[in-house]
C-alpha cells in the first residue's frame, strides 16, 4: 500500500456456537480517540467516512460497508461478511487513506440521512443501504420506495405520516423470525396513546380496527405509560401489551423489534435492550409499516431509513476487536 494509507486489523470474534446467517452484516463501532491511537496521528471525523473502506481476505475482495454515523464519540459502520463459524474469528482490514477519498456510493457507502444532516451531501448521494442489508429504504425523493402503498403519507427525504385516521404506508415484506427489523428517524412527543406506531402491522389504517396486529413503538404521554413499546394484537388498543418499564422517551432514535424466539418479542433503543414481552409470533406473513390514529401532533417522523438484517446467533452480535499493522 502506498506510504499514505493505514491499514488497521480488525478481527471479529464469534463466541456462540452457532455460525452467523451467510451473509451476515457486522456492526463495527469504534471510538475516535481509540481510533487516533491506532494511527498515530488526528484525523478529522468528518474526514473518516469518506476515505475509509473494508477489505475481506476470507472473500478475497472489498466488503460491502455502510457508514452510518459518528455520535460525537463513535463511528458507526455495518460491513457485509461470510459466515463467521461457530467459536471462531473471521478478519477484515479497515483501509484509511489520508488523502483520496475511497467511497463509491457503491461498495463503501454512507446513511441518507447522515450525509446530508451533517456532512452536506445530497440526501442519498453515497448511500448504498440496499446492497449490503437484507432490504433497505431511505426514502430518498418524494414518492414511496417501489414495493411500498399508502395513504396521507408525505415523502421528501424521508417519511412522514400526517395526523390522520387514514395517514399510513405499508411494504409487502413479511416478519421472519430470524431478522431484526431498525427504524431510525423523529419520534414526535405525542399526547395519546398509539400515536407514533411504525413497526409490523397488517397494512389497516385504523388501529382500532378487528384483526388488526402491529408490533411498534408508540412514543406517548397518554394512556399508556410516558414512551411505551407497545405490542398489540387483536382489536387495536384493547389487546395491546402495556410495558410499563419501556421508557422510550422521544426525538431523532434509533428502534429494533425482533423476534428471539416464536414466543418472545424484544425491543431495543440504540442497540440497548428495553424490553421483551411473551407472545406468539404470527403464522401470517405481516407486512413492516406505519399508522399516525390518535394525538394531538401534527406528524410522526420523517423516518429517514427502515432496514432488514439477520439475527445474530442467540441475538449476540460478534465481538471486535482493533489492531495496527507494522
Amino acid at each position: 500500500f502506498p506510504i499514505r494509507k493505514r491499514i488497521i486489523k480488525v478481527t471479529i470474534t464469534n463466541n456462540q456456537s452457532t455460525a452467523t446467517a451467510n451473509p451476515h452484516v457486522q456492526l463495527i463501532k469504534i471510538s475516535h480517540k481509540h481510533l487516533h491511537t491506532l494511527l498515530g496521528f488526528y484525523l478529522e471525523p468528518y474526514t473518516v467516512p469518506f476515505n475509509t473502506i473494508f477489505t475481506d481476505p476470507q472473500a478475497k475482495a472489498q466488503a460491502y460497508s455502510w457508514y452510518m454515523q459518528f455520535d460525537g464519540t463513535y463511528h458507526y459502520w455495518w460491513v457485509k461478511t461470510l459466515s463467521i463459524g461457530a467459536n471462531s474469528t473471521y478478519t477484515l482490514y479497515m483501509v484509511i487513506d489520508l488523502v483520496e477519498q475511497l467511497v463509491d456510493g457503491n461498495v463503501a457507502g454512507i446513511s441518507a440521512y447522515y450525509g446530508n444532516a451533517y456532512l452536506g451531501l445530497p440526501y442519498g448521494q453515497y448511500d448504498n443501504g440496499a446492497k449490503v442489508f437484507i432490504n433497505y429504504w431511505n426514502f430518498a425523493g418524494t414518492s414511496l420506495p417501489s414495493g411500498w402503498t399508502g395513504s396521507g403519507y408525505v415523502v421528501n427525504n424521508g417519511l412522514s405520516l400526517p395526523y390522520s385516521s387514514s395517514a399510513y404506508t405499508t411494504t409487502n415484506y413479511g416478519l421472519n423470525p430470524s431478522q431484526i427489523l431498525d427504524i431510525f428517524g423523529y419520534w414526535n412527543k405525542a399526547s395519546s396513546n398509539q400515536n407514533a406506531l411504525f413497526g409490523y402491522n397488517n397494512g389497516n389504517s385504523a388501529l382500532g380496527s378487528s384483526g388488526v396486529y402491529v408490533v411498534a413503538f408508540d412514543i406517548n404521554t397518554g394512556a399508556l405509560s410516558n414512551g411505551d413499546v407497545t405490542f398489540v394484537s387483536g382489536n387495536g388498543a384493547s389487546g395491546a401489551y402495556t410495558l410499563s418499564g419501556a421508557d422510550f422517551g422521544y426525538g431523532y432514535l434509533l428502534l429494533s423489534i425482533y423476534w428471539p424466539s416464536t414466543s418472545q418479542a424484544c425491543a431495543y433503543k440504540n442497540y440497548q435492550q428495553v424490553t421483551c414481552i411473551t407472545t406468539t409470533l404470527p403464522s401470517q406473513q405481516i407486512p413492516i409499516g406505519g399508522a399516525n390514529n390518535q394525538g394531538s401532533e401534527s406528524t410522526i417522523g420523517p423516518f429517514y431509513w427502515v432496514l432488514l438484517r439477520d439475527y445474530p446467533p442467540n441475538g449476540v452480535m460478534p465481538a471486535v476487536s482493533f489492531a495496527t499493522m507494522d
